[in-house]
């Protein structure tokens, strides 16, 4: 029997400075610190279930599912075992992709 390989997840960011976990609960509280480790744990969850998520459509054939933790939306793209974070939204942001003024 073989051994099935779990999917690899890459985070698709500019990264973050060293200090920046410090700095975030500095300006905007425990709250948000504890929002980003929750966010954290869940997309380190997400290669043992990778299609647990809803599907968002409007991405063509990509296969793009999201799932909710606490009051973020998390997007992720599925492309063969690979898993790319697209993008995090509070659920009060304003989530159009349409340009325009």
């Amino acid at each position: 029997m073989t051994a099935s390989r779990s999917p690899r997840c890459t985070i698709a960011s500019p990264g973050l400075p060293p200090k920046a976990g410090a700095k975030a609960s500095r300006l905007f509280g425990a709250a948000a610190v504890r929002a980003v480790r929750a966010v954290v744990a869940r997309v380190r969850r997400i290669p043992r279930q990778p299609r647990l998520g809803e599907r968002v459509l409007g991405f063509g054939d990509r296969e793009v599912p999201r799932v909710l933790v606490q009051k973020c939306d998390v997007r992720y793209e599925i492309a063969g075992r690979d898993l790319t974070v697209l993008r995090i939204f509070h659920t009060r942001e304003d989530r159009s992709f349409s340009g325009g003024s």
